[in-house]
Formats: C-alpha cells, structure tokens, sequence
C-alpha cells in the first residue's frame, strides 16, 4: 500500500493477512523510507512483504478447514 505525505512524498506499508475466521489476524508494516513516486513505494512495499514471506512463514501450510 502506498500513502501520499505531501507533493513528491510518499509513504509505503505492507498487510500481511494469516489464518481463517475467528483465528486469522493481520501484520501491518510501516516503512520509514519516503519516496518520490507511489511506483517507487510499491515496489519497497512489495519486496518487503516477499522478504518477510520468505525468512517469517512457516515452511508448511496448514490444511485449509473446509466447515
């Protein structure tokens, strides 16, 4: 997600959505860096969220509960 913080300012931050009803919760990250264009804090944003999928996710996914 991207935010404008003003005329060539903008803010990036990723959601990053886990589990299912009741059980599910949500991991925000803000980011610090400000950037000169929306594209340019996506792309943080993006690399980011992959970069925490890949070294914060378990390695197994658990069987998707089917109620």
């Amino acid at each position: 997600m991207t935010r404008p913080l003003g005329p060539g300012c903008h803010a990036s931050s990723v959601s990053i959505k886990s589990g299912i009803g009741r059980a599910s919760h949500d991991k925000v990250l803000r980011f610090q860096p400000v950037f000169d264009t929306p594209q340019q804090a996506l792309q943080f944003a993006t690399d980011q969220g992959l970069e925490w999928l890949r070294t914060s996710a378990p390695l197994s996914c658990p069987e998707i509960y089917r109620g």
